[in-house]
């Protein structure tokens, strides 16, 4: 996924987070997102996959109905 911030035709590596911003942003861009105390979070192969769908490990342990 490309960078939603600058255009640049770079790849976004990190999201940045606040109460009205939710964006996928290359790293140029998340270094100004930190000089303004945003909520920056690194893309792990999930985030760049694009599913949706979270590893078991993230999920945590799942509830039984026996």
């Amino acid at each position: 996924m490309k960078c939603q911030r600058c255009l640049s035709g770079e790849e976004a590596s990190c999201r940045v987070r606040s109460d009205v911003i939710d964006m996928k942003v290359c790293a140029v861009c998340a270094d100004e997102a930190r000089r303004l105390r945003l909520t920056v979070e690194a893309l792990g192969d999930e985030g760049r996959r694009g599913t949706g769908e979270k590893r078991e490990r993230e999920r945590g342990p799942g509830l039984s109905f026996a």
